[in-house]
C-alpha cells in the first residue's frame, strides 16, 4: 500500500508540470499589458518599459518559465503580486481555507441528500418515491448558481432573517454558499447512486441474504450499499474537485473572500502571477483528493486491497532450467 500511494504522489508531479507550462503559455501569449493597470495613465513610455524590467516581462519565454519552476520548488514562492507587491505564496493561503471550507461544506450537502434520494430511487424503483426523487434531483441540477443564491438570500436572508446574507462572520454564514453549490451537484450523486445500487441488488448475493431471512434493512445498507458505494465515492470527489475550482459566483454572491474571487480579480488586472499560483494550488487540491479517493478503496473494496497484497508476496526462486528449488 505504502508503495502504491508513493507511486501516486509521484504521478502527479508530470501532471502539475504540465498544467504549470500550459497556463504559463496562456498566460505569456495573452494580449495585454500588465502595466497599463499597475501604473497611471499618464505615465511615460521610458518608465512603463522600466517596470515590465522590473517585472521580468521582457525576458525570454524559458528562462521565465524556468526561474518561475525553480523558485517554487526551492522556496515554495509563486511570485510576486503586481498590485499588492506581496508574496503571492502568502496571499493565496490566507484566502485558499474559505474555498476548501465552502467546498468541503458543499461536498457534505451534496453527498448527504445525492446518496438519501439515490438509494431511495433504487429501493422503490419506478414508485413514485423514485420520480419524485428523480424530479427533485434534476430540479436542483438545472437551476442556476447565482440565481438560487440569490433566491435563497430572499427567503432565509430578508425575508425570514434566519441567516446572514454574506459573509462567514459566524458559521451561520456557511449555510447558504453551501446550499447553492451543493445542491447543483446533488443530481449527479443521485443518479449514480442509484444505477449502482439497482446493480448491486440485483446480484445473486443479495437474493442469498435475503432468502436467508435478513431484514430489508440490513439487506440494503450492510450488503448492498457497501458495494455500490465504489463508484460513488469517485463522482463525490469530482464533485469536491469542481466544487473547488468553481466556487467563483458562489464567493461574489456571499462576499466570501475565498481563492475564486481572488482569481477573477487578478484576471481582470492582468495580475498574471496569482493567476499562475491559483490555478496550481487548485490543481494540486484536485489532485490530492484523488488519491485519497484511490486509497479509500482499498478500504472499502477488500478485492482492491487484496490486488495490493498479492504484491507483496514472496516469488518462489527458480533455477536457471526453470524449475523450482527445494
Amino acid at each position: 500500500m505504502i508503495r502504491f500511494i508513493i507511486k501516486r504522489i509521484l504521478l502527479i508531479i508530470p501532471v502539475l508540470l504540465g498544467i504549470s507550462l500550459l497556463i504559463f503559455t496562456m498566460l505569456y501569449f495573452t494580449p495585454g499589458d500588465p502595466t497599463i493597470v499597475i501604473m497611471p495613465q499618464d505615465a511615460t513610455e521610458e518608465a512603463r518599459a522600466q517596470m515590465r524590467h522590473e517585472l521580468g516581462l521582457d525576458r525570454p519565454f524559458w528562462v521565465r518559465y524556468g526561474e518561475y519552476l525553480k523558485n517554487i520548488v526551492t522556496k515554495l514562492d509563486f511570485g510576486t503580486s503586481y498590485t499588492t507587491r506581496q508574496s503571492v505564496s502568502v496571499e493565496l493561503f490566507q484566502k485558499f481555507p474559505f474555498t476548501l471550507k465552502l467546498a468541503f461544506l458543499s461536498a457534505i450537502v451534496a453527498t448527504v441528500f445525492g446518496v438519501i434520494l439515490g438509494i431511495v430511487s433504487a429501493v422503490r424503483q419506478y414508485t413514485i418515491f423514485d420520480n419524485l426523487s428523480t424530479v427533485i434531483g434534476l430540479a436542483a441540477y438545472s437551476m442556476p448558481i447565482f440565481w438560487l443564491g440569490m433566491l435563497l438570500i430572499i427567503v432565509f436572508a430578508v425575508n425570514l432573517r434566519w441567516l446572514p446574507s454574506s459573509g462567514v462572520a459566524t458559521w451561520k454564514g456557511w449555510i447558504l454558499p453551501a446550499v447553492t453549490i451543493g445542491t447543483n451537484h446533488i443530481a449527479k450523486i443521485m443518479r449514480m447512486t442509484r444505477s449502482s445500487m439497482l446493480e448491486v441488488m440485483r446480484q445473486d448475493y443479495i437474493t442469498t441474504a435475503r432468502a436467508k431471512g435478513l431484514e430489508e434493512r440490513e439487506v440494503i445498507f450492510k450488503h448492498a450499499f457497501g458495494n455500490a458505494f465504489i463508484p460513488v465515492i469517485t463522482t463525490i470527489g469530482l464533485t469536491f474537485g469542481q466544487t473547488l475550482g468553481g466556487a467563483v459566483v458562489t464567493e461574489r454572491v456571499f462576499s466570501i473572500p475565498g481563492i475564486g474571487m481572488f482569481m477573477v480579480d487578478s484576471i481582470r488586472m492582468l495580475n498574471y502571477p496569482v493567476v499562475q499560483g491559483a490555478v496550481l494550488l487548485t490543481a494540486f487540491s484536485f489532485s490530492m483528493m484523488n488519491l485519497l479517493i484511490d486509497i479509500l478503496y482499498a478500504f472499502i473494496d477488500p478485492r482492491i486491497k487484496a490486488q495490493y497484497m498479492k504484491k507483496k508476496k514472496h516469488k518462489v526462486p527458480v533455477t536457471a532450467k526453470g524449475a523450482v528449488q527445494s
